[in-house]
């Protein structure tokens, strides 16, 4: 039985004033309303915007811009605030990745951890997906760069780009007519983590398992000492919670 039970606090957050995030600019601008508490508790970046002498709010003027994000994106963060889903979208090809990316990159960037670690399940559970061909999905050269201009080395979600393929990938998949077209760096990457396993593994390379060797705590923004705070699972068009590993 789930224990839906919660400590009642002194200000419940459907009391708290809401405070308009406008996003974007000119005629993609919107406004989106959410409430103070909730702001803070998911978001470090929204809990430092909503202090007294941040500069980014100001009286009784409860508006915080984000003139250079996307409004589709920070909806779909919305979504995630008020549900603990994420939109997942499959195609004829496979998954759309880039709004998972994009969301991940925007969770990045207003310090929500648990968001983070929820899409990093997500892209893990589609990667997990098979395919027409028997293969497994996983993003292609244009998620790549778009993961590699936003993030920066080491990140959680390079390195996942990087697993991906080396528990996944198939060498059928590599650009080899238009080699410029491949993310140097990305590459190098993949060489490195290639080599580092062969050498931890001997002539040994079978991977055993659906999703072979990938787990998501590893790539989890919480680090890897740290326990996860939850499992995911797919239901219709979302992924839900947080956390564990996928076999």
């Amino acid at each position: 039985m789930r224990d839906v039970r919660i400590g009642k606090t002194a200000d419940p957050h459907f009391r708290a004033k809401p405070v308009e995030i406008v996003v974007g600019t000119g005629t993609d601008q919107v406004s989106y309303f959410v409430h103070d508490q909730q702001l803070r508790q998911h978001s470090a970046f929204f809990a430092t915007a909503m202090e007294d002498g941040s500069g980014l709010m100001e009286g009784e003027v409860r508006k915080v811009e984000l003139p250079k994000d996307e409004a589709v994106v920070f909806g779909d963060y919305v979504h995630w605030l008020c549900n603990s889903t994420i939109f997942y979208i499959r195609g004829a090809e496979g998954p759309d990745w880039q709004p998972l990316i994009k969301l991940y990159i925007l969770a990045q960037k207003l310090l929500d951890g648990h968001c983070q670690d929820g899409i990093i399940d997500a892209l893990i559970q589609s990667s997990c997906e098979v395919g027409s061909d028997g293969s497994n999905w996983y993003p292609f050269t244009m998620n790549v760069d778009l993961v590699h201009k936003h993030t920066s080395v080491g990140s959680p979600l390079r390195r996942l780009m990087v697993g991906n393929r080396v528990y996944l990938g198939r060498a059928t998949r590599i650009d080899t007519i238009t080699p410029h077209n491949n993310n140097l760096d990305f590459a190098v990457d993949l060489l490195t983590a290639f080599l580092t396993k062969r050498e931890r593994s001997g002539d040994d390379w079978k991977i055993e398992g659906h999703c072979g060797g990938l787990e998501t705590g590893i790539y989890h923004a919480h680090g890897k000492d740290e326990p996860c705070s939850g499992e995911v699972t797919v239901v219709g068009g979302y992924v839900v919670g947080g956390g564990g590993s996928l076999e």
